[in-house]
């Protein structure tokens, strides 16, 4: 079994290929490595609220 490798959010933007698609970045905590990820618009705005730190009016 491979070892796990710790990411974290680089940043999140809006797709070049599709509408309503975005690209989330991830990085190597400690390293140099990128893994670009393409994600849905739902997607995208759960893990935007979470970065922001912002509380929905609904759940």
């Amino acid at each position: 079994m491979p070892d796990k490798v710790k990411m974290e959010i680089l940043g999140l933007s809006t797709g070049q290929a599709q509408s309503g698609s975005f690209a989330l970045v991830l990085g190597e905590f400690e390293g140099k490595r990128r893994l670009p990820i393409i994600i849905g618009m739902f997607e995208a705005q759960a893990i935007a609220i979470e970065i922001e730190s912002i509380t929905p009016n609904r759940p």
